[in-house]
């Protein structure tokens, strides 16, 4: 029994050595699954390469760490199914993916490449492969396959078709023989031109000798030979010859061009056709006798800028005779603003650069400036080489000024059209319409193309006002403020002011009419809306002032009573009480004395309306007498000095104004300075109105306080001080407003102060 366990005991330390072994190895496998897990991951990092794994049957799908990366997602963003996927593809690729996996479920090859949107919104290009996998009953149930972001392959492979394509296009934009040699002095490459000059094709020509191609191979071969030594060559002559014979003289300019480690690879070669320059030298000798005569300029400069010809013509335009002008720098016909400019055409000349008709401006004799157009030629001794230019040149001065003068019509005539943002027509002496805005077009309902041509009339709800309308125009040469109503093509209509003027060529015939019509729609709602409220804010008004009348008046008798029966407590009992009563009777008396005073002068303000007068001629000079008359004890006790010049007769209520005079002038005495007062009093006719002005040099007015003291009730100064209420100022403007005028200020403290009004000259409605 006890041998048996001890070979139990023994079997279990082997098994447990065994398991811990086991367990030893499984771990050692684990570890280095994670670290090729690990090392894979990497290496699609750096690959930009990622696995994945789909489940067709359960639509599970799994990415590997790269992938995430690649979609810019993460594990808990993406939803781990084929539809989820789907939609972070680019929506304009989704169909051909889709399309593409389906076409793999049926045996066909899956490789594709597609856009994919990341969460950023960044677009990145990624390559696909994957296999599907079928199972026994040739089902798809797995598809497997790795993604790789091939965004910079694309991009790279991008910017080298650009280079090709520019590489391809300087040569083929070239209106020039133009073609590419390599190191042995074969063509490399060919345009069209250079299949032109030669008769032969493009792929005829690539890989054989440059130099076969001209009447003198030798001097050819040397000539791209000394690109190659020297790097550059310019204006070296040769002659192509054609394949059926024909010869053309060219210029050749020539350099080198290199690969990316600066190693000289080829020759780019152009070649300036110069048979029609040969053909202009020749005609310049055949037409020198003719050059006396032509009333153009034809002078001969040597290529230092010496004239050596002068002709008629050319005494004519600049105004300088030969013997004058003979021997002397060309550059003293050029104005401050185009110094050198000669001496560069002159250089394009030796560059074998044609200058035609080139426009520009020149100084003559009298230092004026004119407008000429000229034309530069190579002067070539026997040898072929350049000794001179010939510049032919024309007086354009009258071109450009009417060239101008149309370029500026033409943008007046059609800016006059679009800037209005009115509609804006201009119709024909026979009523047709020739040209409309777009204003035009969206008042109408028609186009510019369905406007044009058709009678102007024709576009209104009353066309023989609409036509009686521009006809007065073509008679009387203006419209002003014109009444009329657009109907659209759907019917609405339209309430338009037409103003319209003729216009005229340059004869001074009147060839037609522009009209603008502004929509006052807006502005017949805001009129109607404006009558109701104006209505609206006179029964208001009218209100407000009786309720202020009547409760004013109201207020007065029991108040007479409380300031009576006061006054007799005050006379009966004054002294015999104690010092405080004394003092509350008082601030009691003199409290209801001044609450008569306010309801008096809130009486006065109210007045001006409910108890208003017709307005009649009224002349003020007489008003301000009677004012002077009655304001004499006052005037004379402080001294004052007043004067004033003519007033005039006005349309006024001639108490409201003995009021206006008499509080403004008695302001003018009560805000005194140390000063003795001195007013002046003073009027004058301005357009329609009358200006007044009532000027004091007293104690003046804080700018800031101009609007307030026009306030009822509302004082700069304590009682103690100054008396009143601080009403008079408000009925002057009161009295002013209903005369229809504006009354303000302009003081300074110490300074005095100038009350100004104003009246209208011509007589207006008041209610």
């Amino acid at each position: 029994m006890i041998l048996k366990m001890d070979i139990d005991v023994t079997e279990q330390k082997r098994a447990e050595a065994e398991l811990k072994k086991r367990r030893e190895q499984l771990e050692n496998a684990y570890n280095s699954l994670k670290e090729s897990e690990r090392s894979l991951s990497e290496a699609q990092r750096m690959a930009h390469l990622g696995n994945w794994n789909w489940n067709i049957v359960t639509n599970e799908l799994y990415w590997s760490d790269e992938i995430y990366r690649i979609f810019g997602r993460s594990p808990q963003e993406f939803g781990t199914t084929y539809d989820a996927f789907l939609g972070y593809i680019h929506p304009e690729d989704r169909d051909y993916v889709n399309r593409a996996v389906k076409e793999a479920f049926n045996g066909k090859n899956y490789s594709v490449n597609h856009r994919i949107i990341l969460a950023s919104g960044e677009e990145r290009i990624v390559h696909e492969q994957a296999e599907v996998i079928f199972n026994e009953e040739n089902i798809p149930v797995h598809m497997r396959g790795t993604v790789q972001d091939i965004t910079e392959q694309k991009m790279a492979e991008k910017a080298l078709e650009l280079a090709n394509a520019y590489n391809r296009s300087l040569i083929e934009a070239s209106i020039d023989p133009f073609l590419t040699i390599g190191p042995d002095g074969k063509i490399t490459d060919v345009n069209n031109s250079t299949e032109f000059v030669t008769g032969y094709s493009r792929k005829e020509l690539i890989g054989t000798d440059f130099s076969d191609y001209f009447t003198e191979p030798e001097k050819a071969r040397e000539g791209y030979q000394h690109v190659f030594q020297k790097g550059l060559l310019r204006n070296y002559p040769l002659e192509v010859k054609h394949k059926n014979g024909r010869i053309t003289p060219v210029l050749y300019n020539a350099s080198v061009y290199r690969d990316e480690t600066g190693e000289v690879i080829g020759v780019f070669a152009a070649a300036r056709d110069i048979s029609e320059q040969k053909k202009a030298e020749e005609k310049i000798r055949i037409l020198a006798s003719a050059v006396e005569s032509s009333d153009d300029a034809i002078v001969t400069e040597s290529l230092d800028g010496i004239i050596t010809s002068w002709n008629k013509g050319a005494e004519q335009i600049y105004g300088y005779f030969a013997e004058e002008i003979l021997g002397k720098n060309i550059s003293i016909l050029e104005p401050d603003n185009r110094k050198g400019e000669i001496k560069q055409l002159v250089k394009k000349i030796q560059e074998e650069e044609r200058i035609q008709h080139y426009e520009t401006s020149r100084l003559r004799k009298d230092r004026t400036l004119i407008d000429i157009s000229v034309t530069l030629s190579p002067v070539l001794d026997v040898s072929g080489q350049l000794i001179a230019v010939s510049i032919i040149a024309r007086d354009i001065t009258e071109r450009k000024k009417a060239e101008e003068a149309l370029r500026l019509s033409s943008i007046y005539n059609r800016s006059l059209i679009e800037a209005s943002l009115d509609p804006l027509v201009t119709i024909g002496p026979d009523g047709k319409i020739t040209d409309v805005n777009k204003a035009t077009e969206l008042v109408t309902g028609y186009s510019r193309s369905e406007l044009i041509g058709t009678d102007f009339s024709d576009y209104f709800t009353e066309p023989e006002k609409a036509r009686e309308g521009y006809q007065h125009a073509f008679r009387e040469g203006l419209v002003l403020d014109y009444g009329l109503e657009i109907q659209h093509r759907n019917g609405h209509v339209t309430p338009v002011l037409y103003n319209a003027s003729i216009y005229k060529d340059e004869t001074g015939e009147v060839i037609g009419v522009f009209a603008a019509a502004r929509d006052i729609t807006e502005r017949k709602k805001a009129e109607k809306l404006l009558k109701l409220k104006l209505e609206e804010l006179a029964r208001s008004n009218a209100e407000l002032e009786q309720f202020a009348y009547v409760s004013s008046h109201d207020l007065q008798e029991p108040l007479r009573m409380i300031a009576s029966y006061l006054q007799l407590l005050q006379r009966k009992y004054q002294g015999k009480l104690d010092e405080k009563a004394d003092k509350y009777i008082y601030f009691a008396v003199d409290g209801a004395s001044r609450m008569q005073n306010l309801i008096n002068d809130l009486l006065e303000f109210s007045r001006v309306t409910t108890k208003a007068r017709e307005f009649e001629p009224t002349d003020l000079q007489s008003v301000l007498d009677r004012v002077l008359f009655d304001l004499d004890v006052s005037i004379t006790e402080n001294e004052a000095s007043i004067s004033y010049g003519s007033l005039p007769v006005v349309l006024a209520d001639s108490v409201q104004f003995t009021q206006l005079f008499q509080n403004l002038i008695s302001n003018a005495i009560k805000f005194r300075s140390e000063k003795t007062p001195k007013i002046e009093i003073s009027a004058k006719k301005e357009t329609d109105q009358w200006l007044f002005s009532v000027k004091d040099n007293g104690i003046g007015i804080d700018p800031k306080y101009s609007e307030r003291i026009f306030e009822v009730f509302k004082r700069l100064h304590k009682r103690e001080e100054y008396p009143g209420t601080g009403i008079g100022l408000s009925i002057c403007k009161k009295i002013i407003e209903r005369h229809g005028g504006q009354i303000w200020v302009e003081s300074e403290p110490d300074k005095g102060s100038t009350f100004y009004f104003t009246l209208p000259v011509i007589p207006i409605n008041v209610s």
